[in-house]
């Protein structure tokens, strides 16, 4: 199971992206600020519903806008799903699965569970990503004096 496409809709630095993954590992690279911590960024709140980055999702929403959207379909070996989340800087945040609004958080962390996803034994979106994830602020610089 793996994500299979990703869009983002003014969420931080996009005002759009559309971006097709593979399965097994997809490596971003490219210079500082072109935006490959907040593709990370976007997955991992797609599969934790927070970000490791900020306290509040005011950030997410890009600056101007009023509400960002993430989409990611989930290939699976049974189906395709599209999880869509809609991130608002000024009220309660949406998601969508299939195109049918979820009620709650957790009810979107356990859809698959829901929905007989993974064989038999049911699965989270979070069974989706495999990897390490590390920004900036994770790293420090060590000086040694002699």
């Amino acid at each position: 199971m793996y994500v299979s496409h990703l869009s983002l809709t003014d969420f931080r630095s996009y005002p759009s992206l559309e971006l097709q993954l593979q399965p097994g590992q997809n490596i971003f690279v490219g210079e500082n600020g072109e935006g490959k911590t907040n593709i990370i960024e976007s997955l991992m709140y797609l599969a934790l519903l927070s970000s490791h980055r900020i306290s509040s999702d005011q950030p997410l929403v890009r600056l101007g806008s009023e509400r960002a959207y993430i989409r990611a379909k989930i290939e699976s070996s049974e189906r395709t799903t599209l999880v869509e989340l809609e991130i608002n800087a000024s009220k309660a945040n949406r998601a969508k699965v299939n195109q049918n609004p979820v009620r709650s958080q957790k009810e979107l962390a356990d859809f698959g569970i829901r929905d007989g996803f993974g064989r038999g034994k049911g699965w989270r979106v979070w069974d989706c990503f495999a990897g390490w994830a590390f920004g900036p602020d994770w790293m420090k610089e060590e000086t040694r004096s002699r």
